[in-house]
């Protein structure tokens, strides 16, 4: 009977068990072990965990992955982010910050009046984060620029699919939404490529909004030619 018990919680305890990973909504597998730790130690890793925002296995998890030289997913959206952080400092013109695990909001505000704020959300997708999706919103009400920026996405998805029509988007609610793949960044890390890209479609999108009835479409068809090597996406 004692050896029957023993059996079933050495099962427990090392078992594969099946969780969701809410990055993508995929099974992905991990295992269970039992450690023993002091009472004292576990109230701080509690303290600490709470302050990160994390579950204690989840904490324990990333101070072990780090000690031992294996990156985590936290550890490498944390990494990107830090680096988009340093390189778009040196643009000036947009600023980022970070609105959940994997998730950005890049910031910046329209050469209109008012100047509204344009943001451009970027969502990163996998273990590997080698896909993701932009999402262009504007804060406005005005019924004139409404209708500018609509014309905008529309010619702005013409032009890009003149050049790959792999491309997949969709404007619903007022914003742009389009699939990013990070297959295509020729040699640049994913932190550049997303700040590039972003950077230059928001100075695309202002000149076309500051341009408007000035045959537009062309316009952003000569000026996305000369920027399309630094918006591989």
């Amino acid at each position: 009977m004692l050896k029957k018990l023993y059996k079933n919680v050495d099962k427990l305890l090392k078992a594969s068990i099946i969780v969701n990973d809410n990055e993508r909504g995929e099974l992905k597998m991990k295992s269970v072990y039992s450690l023993v730790l002091s009472d004292e130690v576990i109230k701080k890793v509690d303290e600490a965990a709470f302050k990160n925002g994390v579950s204690r296995s989840q904490f324990i998890n990333e101070i072990l992955a780090e000690s031992v030289g294996v990156d985590t997913k936290r550890k490498r959206i944390s990494d990107i982010y830090d680096e988009i952080g340093d390189y778009i400092a040196t643009l000036g013109n947009l600023r980022v910050e970070r609105r959940q695990q994997s998730s950005f909001d890049f910031l910046g505000a329209l050469d209109y009046k008012y100047n509204p704020r344009v943001t451009y959300s970027v969502d990163l997708f996998g273990d590997d984060y080698s896909s993701g999706e932009l999402k262009i919103a504007l804060r406005t009400t005005n019924p004139l620029l409404l209708t500018i920026i609509s014309d905008f996405f529309n010619d702005f998805i013409s032009v890009e699919r003149a050049y790959d029509d792999s491309i997949v988007y969709a404007v619903r609610d007022g914003k742009l939404i389009r699939k990013l793949n990070f297959l295509k960044i020729n040699g640049k890390s994913i932190s550049v490529a997303i700040t590039d890209y972003i950077t230059y479609l928001d100075k695309l999108l202002n000149f076309y909004v500051s341009h408007f009835g000035e045959d537009e479409k062309q316009t952003l068809m000569d000026n996305y030619d000369k920027v399309r090597d630094k918006m591989s996406l």
